[in-house]
């Protein structure tokens, strides 16, 4: 059975690819002088002499009149893979969703997969934490002043019952209850 490589370019670079591998393999090519023969083996070795031995030692042709006329690092092909050209993003996060049975969709210039109302009530619900969150600042800050007004109430005026306490109690009410609603739904 081939085993395929995919993402190869087809610019591969067999010295770079072996540099860091102690054991690289080698694609030598023997030659009997007498009779003209070819053969061709892949060994490996540390390094391309070690391999030319190797072959010599375990050629079929005849080992008085064989010479090593070749030897490389082997490619991907050689080794007996099937290589194929690496795919666009896109085509891959389609294959990926059409296995796990997701959609994809576009959102400006990206390219997403997922499940699409899980994604909508994810955003729904940063928007609604992030209103929260601000209504939630202005009723601390509100608290701040009432709590000013308790400790020096001759230096801070009562805010309670004043329109920017009405206004930070209505917006935590109104987001809340907006919140509540989603969640119930």
């Amino acid at each position: 059975m081939k085993q395929t490589v995919t993402g190869l370019t087809p610019e591969f670079n067999a010295a770079l690819y072996w540099s860091n591998k102690p054991i690289k393999k080698f694609v030598c090519t023997l030659r009997d002088r007498e009779t003209g023969k070819l053969e061709q083996c892949v060994y490996g070795a540390s390094c391309s002499d070690r391999a030319a031995e190797l072959a010599l030692e375990n050629t079929a042709l005849n080992r008085e009149t064989t010479l090593v006329v070749d030897i490389h690092l082997a490619t991907p092909e050689e080794l007996g893979c099937e290589v194929t050209a690496p795919l666009p993003i896109e085509q891959k996060l389609t294959q990926i969703a059409e296995a796990n049975a997701l959609q994809t969709f576009r959102l400006q210039q990206h390219f997403l997969l997922g499940n699409l109302p899980a994604i909508t009530a994810v955003e729904n619900l940063k928007h609604h934490c992030s209103r929260l969150g601000a209504a939630l600042a202005d009723t601390l800050a509100m608290l701040q002043v009432c709590e000013m007004h308790r400790r020096c109430p001759e230096d801070w005026p009562d805010p309670v019952n004043t329109m920017e306490w009405d206004v930070a109690v209505a917006a935590a009410a109104l987001v809340l209850k907006e919140a509540t609603n989603e969640a119930s739904n």
